[in-house]
């Protein structure tokens, strides 16, 4: 597991085997719907914290989609993204449920926008130019 913010790969992984462990025996309760977007279908927790205790960890949960949690992963290497997502789904109807985290990453990482993006006037071709200059070897 990578580090996030603060948090070491090994605090979080720790961290992860006690949640799982707890989630288990049902100390915890599944994920309920997800806070930022309202989606119900596939969500689970995310925590901004892991600690220092137990307690701390588990007060920092929250409910997310994957589309929402992979997003907030992302604010860091996108925060335009980040902010014109945070908009969307507070101006926007439901969108589907991603098949899991990794789909939004993947096309974030391909250079693809996040499957939230909207443009607007219809998506007219110019609309959709990107200011990237061409850096390969010419064809």
């Amino acid at each position: 597991m990578n580090s996030y913010k603060q948090w070491s790969g090994l605090t979080r992984e720790r961290r992860f085997r006690e949640y799982k462990r707890a989630r288990a025996k049902g100390d915890i309760p599944p994920p309920g719907p997800c806070e930022m977007c309202g989606q119900t279908v596939g969500t689970m927790h995310h925590a901004e914290d892991y600690g220092p205790t137990w307690e701390a960890y588990v007060a920092a949960m929250h409910s997310l989609c994957g589309r929402c949690h992979a997003a907030l992963h992302l604010r860091f290497r996108y925060p335009g993204r980040w902010a014109a997502y945070k908009h969307y789904i507070r101006t926007h109807p439901l969108l589907p449920p991603v098949k899991n985290m990794g789909e939004v990453f993947y096309r974030a990482g391909r250079g693809g926008d996040m499957p939230f993006v909207e443009h607007a006037h219809n998506n007219e071709w110019w609309e959709l130019l990107t200011m990237k200059r061409y850096a390969g070897d010419l064809l």
